[in-house]
């Protein structure tokens, strides 16, 4: 049913298609791009936040899609963390409002009065937390 390899047609990969059916295209090209994605000591595109061994960056994810990040250091609470992304935000009416609105990271629930350090909690390169309101 198949005859041998013909130049410039390449073979099916389940993960990435045709490898060599698109010139310029190749699965070492596409894994050398998105290599890097995986890689801890990411820039993010230049995100204009000062690089500090002492600070971690948390990303807060809202309902409505957007991301926003908040800069904070290692040994800060994490209730900290939730009032201050609060306050960045213009909403410093909802600290300690815990009905309108709550945050999660890795499907646990986060509290205004978590005293544990940030740098604990959270260990990941780029954390998460999901702000739901």
């Amino acid at each position: 049913m198949f005859g041998p390899m013909q130049p410039g047609v390449g073979v099916m990969n389940p993960m990435f298609g045709y490898g060599d059916a698109n010139p310029g295209f190749s699965q070492q090209n596409f894994m050398g791009e998105w290599a890097g994605v995986y890689n801890t000591n990411i820039n993010m595109n230049n995100m204009n936040m000062p690089q500090s061994t002492d600070k971690m960056n948390i990303f807060f994810k809202l309902t409505n899609g957007s991301t926003r990040n908040v800069l904070i250091d290692y040994d800060k609470s994490v209730g900290e963390l939730i009032c201050i992304f609060l306050k960045k935000m213009g909403s410093e009416e909802l600290i300690g409002n815990e009905k309108d609105i709550c945050f999660l990271h890795n499907a646990t629930k986060i509290k205004y009065d978590d005293t544990r350090k940030v740098g604990d909690v959270f260990r990941l390169s780029f954390p998460t937390i999901m702000a739901n309101y």
